[in-house]
């Protein structure tokens, strides 16, 4: 059965994302992923994808310019991903607009 992502995900990558003062970036979910995606909210861009592979087990891809995403050597803690994103891709949640 796929692991899917509850609120309680989102608001834990949120609160990295305002920790580390990525206040232009949300969180969305959707099935077993979770999007951080920036602009309007009709018109979203999207950055990164966390995938839920496990209870505690999350995989990230990046968003590419032509829409689809490119697998990460990022893999553990949804926590720990979005830290290590933001300190070492910071690039990738850069604001694009």
């Amino acid at each position: 059965m796929p692991h899917v992502a509850t609120d309680a995900d989102v608001s834990a990558a949120t609160a990295v994302l305002k920790a580390t003062g990525l206040t232009h970036l949300r969180c969305r979910k959707r099935a077993s992923t979770i999007v951080i995606e920036s602009g309007p909210s009709r018109d979203a861009i999207p950055h990164i994808r966390f995938r839920k592979l496990g209870v505690h087990i999350w995989a990230a891809d990046a968003a590419t310019h032509t829409g689809r995403w490119e697998h990460m050597p990022v893999r553990g803690k949804l926590s720990d991903n979005l830290q290590l994103i933001a300190d070492t891709f910071s690039w990738l949640l850069a604001p694009r607009e």
